[in-house]
C-alpha cells in the first residue's frame, strides 16, 4: 500500500537586511504530477525514521493558532479529509511561522523553505509541515566546478506531522509527531509555531517503555529466561541512574546499552504502534518496578512475579508472618487447580 499525495505547496521565508523574517507566498499549489518519485519518497520517509517526538495541541491558553486555522479550512466526510482552500490555509499557517521567527528564540532561525502537504495512507489522513534549508553544493559547468545553493532533503531541519483522524476523533493524545534539532531554542520556537505540547506523562510513558523493553526481550531472548531477568534489572538500573535534568532518558542510548548487537531494535519498536514513544522518555520510578521480578525456588516450588503486582495488591506480602498471598492467578493455573 502506497501513500497518496492530495495537496502540496511550498513557501519561502527570507530575512531582509534588518534580519526580519519575511514570507514569500506561493498562490497556487504545486503540481503533484511534477513531483518526482524520489522527492515524494524522501519527504514521506522523514517520519518513518527514528528520533521522533510526540505531542498534542496545547490547550493551556486556549486553542493554538495553528489548530484554529486547521479547523477553519479542513473538511471531513466519512473519515475522509479534504482542504477546499489548501493554498490559503498554508499561507495562514506560514504567517504564524513568520511571526514566530520575528520574536524570541525564533529570531536566530535561518531563512527557510516551508513545505505543507496533505497525504493519506489507507484510511488515515495526515498533514505534514517541513522546513528545509539551503546548503552549499557544487555542479560542473563547462568542466569547471561551480558553487550552487541546493535543498538537501536528507538533512531535515524541522518537521511536524498531524494524524488528522486521531486529532478529529480525539482518541489519541499523541497525534502529532515532530522532529526538531538539538538546540532547545530552535526546538521551542518550532513547537510554539505548531502549538504543540510534548507528551510527558511519565507514568504512561514509563509503562509503554517497560512493555516495549519486554517485547524486545521476547524477540531476542525468547527461550532464555535468565538473560531476560538480567536485562530487565539492567534496564531498571540504567533508567534510574541516567535520567537527565528533565527526568528523561534517551531511547537510543538505552537501546544500545541493552541490545548492543541490535542497537536500533528498542528505538524502532518503541516508536511504532502500539507504543508510539518519543525518543526521550519521561521516567516514573514507581513504574520501573514492572521491570523487576521477584523469584525464588526450591526442590518443590518455583515462584516468580513482576514487582509492580505488589503495588497493585494483586500480590501481598506480610513481612511479619512471611506469608505471600496471590489475589489473582493465571487462568491456566486456576483451571489446573480446579481440575485437580
Amino acid at each position: 500500500m502506497s501513500a497518496t499525495i492530495h495537496n502540496f505547496i511550498v513557501h519561502q521565508i527570507k530575512r531582509d537586511s534588518s534580519r526580519a523574517a519575511m514570507l514569500i507566498e506561493r498562490f497556487q499549489e504545486n503540481d503533484i504530477d511534477e513531483l518526482t518519485t524520489d522527492v515524494v519518497s524522501s519527504l514521506l520517509s522523514l517520519f518513518s525514521k527514528t528520533g521522533l517526538q510526540t505531542g498534542t495541541f496545547s490547550q493551556v491558553s486556549g486553542k493554538p493558532k495553528f489548530e484554529q486555522v486547521l479547523e477553519k479550512y479542513s473538511s471531513i466526510n466519512d473519515d475522509v479529509f479534504s482542504f477546499p482552500d489548501f493554498t490559503q490555509m498554508s499561507i495562514d499557517l506560514a504567517r504564524i511561522l513568520e511571526g514566530e521567527m520575528n520574536k524570541g528564540a525564533g529570531k536566530i532561525a535561518k531563512p527557510t523553505y516551508i513545505v505543507f502537504f496533505h497525504h493519506s495512507f489507507g484510511s488515515k489522513h495526515y498533514l505534514s509541515v517541513i522546513t528545509l534549508l539551503e546548503t552549499k553544493g557544487f555542479t560542473l559547468e563547462d568542466l569547471s566546478f561551480k558553487l550552487i545553493d541546493r535543498l538537501d532533503l536528507d538533512k531535515l531541519h524541522l518537521a511536524a506531522r498531524i494524524r488528522l483522524n486521531d486529532w478529529n476523533d480525539e482518541i489519541d493524545e499523541r497525534y502529532i509527531s515532530f522532529r526538531v534539532g538539538r538546540a532547545s531554542e530552535i526546538r521551542d520556537y518550532f513547537k510554539d509555531f505548531i502549538g504543540c505540547e510534548e507528551f510527558t506523562q511519565a507514568k504512561i510513558e514509563t509503562k509503554g517503555l517497560v512493555d516495549a523493553i519486554k517485547h524486545c526481550l521476547q524477540l531476542v531472548h525468547e527461550s532464555e529466561p535468565q538473560i531476560i531477568n538480567e536485562k530487565l534489572e539492567l534496564a531498571e538500573d540504567f533508567c534510574k541512574k541516567h535520567k537527565d535534568d528533565d527526568g528523561k532518558i534517551s531511547l537510543e542510548v538505552l537501546g544500545r546499552h541493552l541490545f548492543p548487537e541490535h542497537e536500533h531494535l528498542l528505538l524502532n519498536v518503541a516508536q511504532n504502534e502500539p507504543y508510539s514513544l518519543s525518543e526521550r522518555v519521561s521516567i516514573d520510578n514507581t513504574g520501573l518496578k514492572a521491570l523487576v521480578r521477584y523469584r525464588g525456588s526450591d526442590k518443590r516450588m518455583s515462584i516468580s512475579f513482576d514487582a509492580d503486582l505488589l503495588t497493585s495488591k494483586t500480590v501481598e506480602f506480610d513481612s511479619t508472618t512471611g506469608k505471600l498471598t496471590f489475589n489473582q492467578i493465571p487462568m491456566v493455573l486456576r483451571k489446573a487447580l480446579e481440575k485437580g
